[in-house]
């Protein structure tokens, strides 16, 4: 009952102007956070034109958490906002919840949704979250109606007391500068002013047509005519029932003075209107408001313009001339920013259901729909959106700016030809490595699934129990990344705090995982001994609420914990290399408690390449446990008990590098033979298992001491899928090439790339 907690983020709505709502008002907060969801809420531009309607403090004073805005892409929370993102191209790993408009054929809709399988993130669209019925649960339909219908209003009255070249202003000329109004009735009253003043200069009220009059949209559009004084005679109110035999165009709409577009649409219909049926100087049509506003949908059944409107633009004339008084088109996609309170409210209030599922997202049928459709529709995306690979300069800077650059300020009234160049400039600096080919010297090519930029050093693998990879960072910081290896996406978990870099890592339990990490310099080749300890990493709320709880288990006075193993998972033993002093430690997570238990003249590191890890990956098999040594070149191994005790003398197994420093962290497959990873070498080995528990000599089975595909591979696990199993998929971490971190000179990043073992044959 305790466990649940699941982590919301309200994000801030940046690079819309006049969009004061929010998806998650003080009211709803409360009811949230009363149901034990932890709720972070972005501060809100302090710009007029750009703050949320709700006050910081009034969330703040039913226990939401204020944070920086625009800080969602560093949160690991369930993202909750309204409108669409900025147009941009940098993949998202996020649980989004949003309108993104990118369902329906719009223009550049296949940017918009590839941005999420690119990222490892999904997409839960608030257009299409349906109640068992199919209706939607909640939607701003009523007030997107009534704010339609009132800027209409206000056009058709503009138009009968201005030229024809003077064009309609913007709200805030109504608002007293504010862009919208405070309540309900101060639009009315002045609303009732205009129909007075249009009726004065026409002779008459206006005629509006409503299409789709029986929908949330239509009704508020009809009431809010009604409001205003119009007489119910002057509605002529539309629905199915006069359209499902009556093909479009329509001659009734032509003879109105406004027409409203309420419907949701779907599929292609013929058209309401068009130019040649509006193309009459008796036309009586003066305003269009398209409340639907899809302006490039190919489904759009108003072909009459194809741009949209805002309220500091909120009309514009259709794209041809035409006989017959102007004509001027609304197709603002906020329209219930008109009245952002009241419509915030109502959206929120219908939603607040649904929203208190969110704890079980993956099973509560309103999401689990909608996770649904969202894979449908990209099942629909061309292959090169959906499976980019990261291969190309522009989308590997995309991700770096999407976790490093973008948090700092990332929309907040900066243009986006501002941070187009930002990109641009970011990918000057990188320099990535040739198109993988296949190793023209060995049978087994190289795949490449992720990488990082300059100075991304990839240390620690451990594959999660639902087969997605997690990796540590040794550089540029202390964190851990989880890899899906079939989308080729990466999203980082977590970062540690005060220390700069992170090593081993392994699995006790099911999502529970112990890391290494401390301070050091790559480039100087030193460490701070007393900086080093191991963390309990848990992810069991990672999936479903964005939550991942770090704790300190042990600490370290004068060691350097490297490669770790669990040696039982039911006590909570791990076995850690201690690559400074050549010993192995014994530590018990519960008690914290750690001691050397392991100390052989084989783990020592050589005089002569004390700045390499002495010794460095561990594995224990058949009462023994396996090591590399760097420092040394050699693979080998020491007799233990089962509490993790040296029981004999160690021995050598393996000379990997011709004597010279060679071989980092490695793994056995299933018959026993040793993959190592050649950092500083750029190959992967293999050392063939014989029959007598010795090992053939090293043979290099990808990469190449003069190769660039594998460029500092320092860590190899195989993979857990059925289709990684069929191929014996073999997936290594890189640095981009050790020789760039002794120099500080970085010309290359590291990552993560697979390497299928089956066609070696081995048994």
């Amino acid at each position: 009952m305790a466990a649940h907690n699941t982590l919301l983020h309200l994000r801030t709505e940046s690079g819309k102007p006049l969009e004061h709502r929010s998806a998650i008002t003080p009211s709803t907060a409360k009811a949230l956070i009363d149901d034990r969801y932890i709720l972070e809420v972005e501060k809100s531009d302090t710009e007029s034109s750009y703050h949320r309607i709700f006050a910081d403090d009034e969330f703040e004073a039913v226990g939401a958490k204020l944070v920086p805005e625009n800080s969602w892409p560093e949160s690991n929370a369930i993202i909750i906002g309204l409108k669409e993102l900025p147009e941009e191209e940098w993949p998202i790993s996020h649980r989004m919840i949003h309108f993104a408009h990118c369902y329906k054929g719009q223009s550049g809709w296949e940017k918009v949704l590839s941005r999420f399988p690119r990222g490892g993130g999904t997409l839960y669209d608030l257009e299409f979250l349906q109640d068992e019925t199919g209706r939607r649960v909640a939607a701003f339909g009523y007030h997107a109606g009534f704010a339609g219908a009132a800027v209409a209003l206000k056009a058709w009255n503009w138009q009968l007391s201005h030229s024809a070249d003077e064009p309609f202003p913007e709200i805030a000329q109504f608002t007293d500068g504010r862009g919208y109004y405070r309540n309900e009735d101060e639009l009315v009253a002045q609303l009732r002013q205009d129909v007075l003043a249009g009726e004065k200069a026409a002779g008459r009220k206006p005629r509006a047509m409503i299409m789709g009059a029986l929908g949330r949209c239509g009704r508020g559009a009809c009431d809010l005519l009604l409001k205003a004084g119009l007489p119910s005679g002057n509605l002529i109110k539309w629905d199915l029932d006069e359209t499902r035999d009556n093909p479009g165009p329509y001659q009734e709409i032509v003879d109105s003075d406004i027409f409203i577009n309420a419907i949701y649409l779907t599929e292609k219909i013929p058209p309401f209107v068009d130019f040649p049926i509006l193309d009459t100087p008796s036309r009586k049509l003066r305003v269009v408001c398209d409340v639907s506003c899809d302006p490039n949908s190919v489904n759009n059944p108003l072909p009459i313009y194809t741009d949209y409107t805002s309220f500091t633009r909120p009309t514009i004339p259709v794209k041809q001339k035409i006989e017959g008084p102007p004509l001027s088109v609304i197709s603002i996609d906020h329209l219930p920013s008109l009245l952002p309170r009241e419509a915030s409210e109502a959206f929120s209030n219908a939603l607040l259901p649904s929203l208190l599922q969110l704890k079980d997202i993956k099973t509560a049928r309103v999401w689990s729909d909608a996770e649904k459709l969202f894979r449908e529709k990209c099942g629909s995306l061309p292959n090169e959106d959906c499976t980019t690979r990261y291969n190309g300069t522009a989308r590997l800077s995309e991700l770096v700016l999407a976790q490093v650059l973008l948090p700092v300020k990332m929309f907040s009234h900066i243009k986006a030809h501002f941070l187009l160049a930002l990109i641009t400039l970011f990918n000057l600096s990188l320099s990535i490595s040739p198109s993988l080919q296949q190793n023209q010297d060995t049978p087994l090519p190289v795949t490449q699934i992720f990488q990082f930029p300059h100075g991304g050093y990839v240390e620690g693998l451990a594959f999660r129990s639902n087969g997605k990879l997690l990796g540590t960072l040794l550089n540029p910081e202390a964190s851990i990344y989880q890899f899906d290896t079939t989308a080729f996406s990466a999203r980082k978990v977590t970062t540690i705090p005060y220390i700069t870099g992170l090593y081993g890592i392994t699995e006790t339990t099911t999502d529970q995982f112990y890391v290494a990490g401390g301070n050091l310099s790559l480039t100087a080749s030193t460490r701070d001994l007393g900086s080093f300890r191991i963390w309990h990493v848990n992810l069991t709320s990672f999936d479903h609420e964005g939550q991942v709880k770090v704790q300190e288990t042990t600490r370290f006075a004068n060691a350097t914990p490297n490669g770790l193993w669990t040696l039982d998972a039911e006590k909570g033993v791990l076995l850690a290399t201690d690559s400074t002093n050549g010993v192995v430690y014994r530590v018990d997570v519960a008690t914290g408690e750690n001691r050397i238990t392991i100390d052989d003249p084989v783990l020592k590191p050589p005089a002569n390449a004390t700045t390499y890890p002495s010794p460095n990956g561990i594995a224990v098999r058949g009462g023994y446990l396996y090591f590399t040594n760097t420092g040394a070149g050699t693979f080998g191994r020491v007799a233990i008990d089962a509490d993790g005790v040296q029981s004999g003398p160690g021995e050598v197994l393996a000379v990997l590098a011709g004597g010279n420093p060679g071989g980092d962290d490695w793994t056995f497959d299933a018959e026993g033979n040793v993959f190592v990873a050649g950092n500083p070498n750029n190959w992967l080995g293999l050392l063939r298992a014989t029959r007598n528990e010795t090992f053939s000599p090293i043979e290099i089975v990808a990469g190449g001491t003069n190769r660039t595909d594998l460029l500092g591979p320092n860590t190899a696990r195989f993979g857990v899928t059925d289709e990684d199993v069929k191929r014996r998929s073999l997936y290594i971490g890189t640095s981009g090439g050790l020789p760039q971190y002794r120099s500080g000179n970085y010309t290359n990043g590291g990552g993560l790339y697979r390497v299928d073992t089956g066609v070696l044959g081995l048994s």
